[in-house]
């Protein structure tokens, strides 16, 4: 086993004053500064040194005896000087490299691995690299590494396969969730999983995680596709952080990528591009222009509803239903109940139908639209039964979501409950009375679009 007794975070050099101790494969300690074994492994690298030192003081002394100047020694001695400078740079990288590697197998036990590989590493410790090279056959490391490829791709295949199973589960739990996205983003950090655990801890409100995977998704980007769908998650993110400058411009730049890409192939990316447009439309909202929100959002339902016409799948039907649930609200703010009302209404239909078939999956989705529908009637109608029923039932559905996630449940469950205890009392209060409370909701809904915190 290899131990470095100096803290391994960090680079560390044969300045270091770092012992190492070292179990080699027989069982047998050794104990020794890590200068001193760096010299040993470099060994020729530094005689080389050495010997250009000797020459360049034979030819300087030679050149004082003689009490001239030759040119022709003094041009030797420069190129000599220049020769050992280079090579004194390379044995620093050099030995910087062979302490990262002491370092990189800090903590392994050379008793546990091949014998062929821990006999390599004795011999690499002892300043013996060709009888160390010797042993490293190169197709016994080439099919070593085919093997551990192929475990790696199990792995990872394991870990979506599981992921998928979760997420198609109603008995899933937070933590689970979590994990198998950090995992996949871990083993196989490429674009898709990156940007899927971006979304999935934007989702729980993980904005610190979901910005870390965002910005990893970034580094990945290859084709246009993936910038717009990148920028639109951090329009999403900015806006949930409130940065909504930024938001707005990615929201933008993101439906100009996407209309490019629709004039080429529509029907592959005319679903994505009504995504942005309801979360641009969503953003509006957010900022109070609901008049601005309502045109982006129309937009966006005018192509679902094409693609709904069209596909007639689960897909279509689960994208036009999250964006009437935008235009609800928008609706509400701007007091068009009836038109509020319906948005709601269709909204529901379609996720209750889709409901049906997935055993429960979008039954989350079912009471953030209860939720939303009966918050609505509250703050601008007396329809109290109607929104009773619809915030019974979002509670019903939160209280069972909360068990298996709370960090994500837990507020949606108390601002349910909230809307409760507000149709309740509404319930038992004058008429007067309702309609001051509501003039207040709805004063203090556009003052925290105004100025938000």
């Amino acid at each position: 086993m290899v131990e470095i007794s100096k803290n391994s975070l960090g680079n560390i050099s044969g300045d270091n004053n770092v012992v190492i101790q070292i179990i080699d494969s027989k069982g047998n300690e050794i104990k020794e500064n890590l200068e001193s074994m760096l010299e040993r492994i470099s060994g020729r690298s530094i005689k080389k040194i050495k010997l250009l030192e000797r020459k360049i003081d034979k030819l300087k002394k030679k050149n004082v005896k003689s009490k001239k100047k030759f040119k022709s020694q003094a041009n030797e001695i420069l190129a000599l000087k220049t020769e050992l400078e280079h090579k004194k740079e390379l044995l620093k990288t050099k030995q910087q490299r062979e302490a990262e590697v002491l370092q990189n197998i800090n903590g392994l036990d050379l008793r546990e691995i091949e014998i062929d590989y821990a006999k390599a590493y004795e011999f690499f410790i002892q300043g013996k690299p060709s009888e160390a090279l010797s042993l490293l056959n190169r197709a016994k490391l080439i099919h070593k590494r085919k093997k551990i490829e192929k475990e790696q791709k199990e792995e990872i295949q394991a870990w979506q396969l599981r992921l998928t199973l979760l997420e198609n589960s109603t008995k899933s739990k937070q933590d689970e969730l979590d994990e198998c996205y950090a995992i996949l983003a871990k083993i196989e950090p490429s674009f898709s999983n990156l940007i899927a655990a971006a979304n999935h801890f934007l989702k729980t409100k993980s904005l610190k995680k979901a910005q870390f995977y965002c910005e990893g998704a970034t580094k990945k980007i290859k084709y246009a596709n993936e910038l717009a769908s990148t920028l639109n998650q951090l329009g999403i993110l900015q806006t949930e952080s409130k940065h909504y400058r930024k938001a707005r411009l990615n929201f933008i730049e993101s439906i100009k990528i996407y209309e490019h890409l629709v004039s080429k192939s529509p029907n592959t990316f005319e679903p994505y591009l009504a995504v942005v447009y309801s979360h641009l439309g969503h953003y509006y909202s957010v900022r109070g222009k609901n008049n601005k929100a309502k045109k982006v959002l129309e937009r966006a339902i005018e192509i679902q509803e094409k693609l709904l016409q069209q596909k007639k799948d689960e897909e279509s039907k689960y994208s036009l239903a999250i964006t009437l649930i935008s235009l609800g609200n928008v609706e509400t703010d701007l007091n068009n109940m009836e038109e509020s009302k319906a948005a709601f209404k269709k909204a529901l239909d379609l996720m209750r139908k889709i409901d049906k078939k997935s055993n429960g999956l979008y039954l989350p989705d079912i009471a953030l639209i209860c939720h939303n529908y009966a918050h609505a009637l509250v703050q601008r109608t007396n329809d109290f039964d109607k929104a009773l029923l619809l915030i019974n039932e979002s509670i019903r559905i939160r209280k069972n979501l909360e068990k298996l996630m709370p960090r994500q449940y837990s507020p949606l469950l108390a601002t349910s409950i909230h809307v409760k205890n507000k149709i309740l009392e509404f319930q038992e209060s004058s008429e007067s009375v309702v309609r001051q409370h509501q003039m207040l909701m709805n004063l203090g809904r556009k003052m925290q679009s105004w100025f938000p915190l």
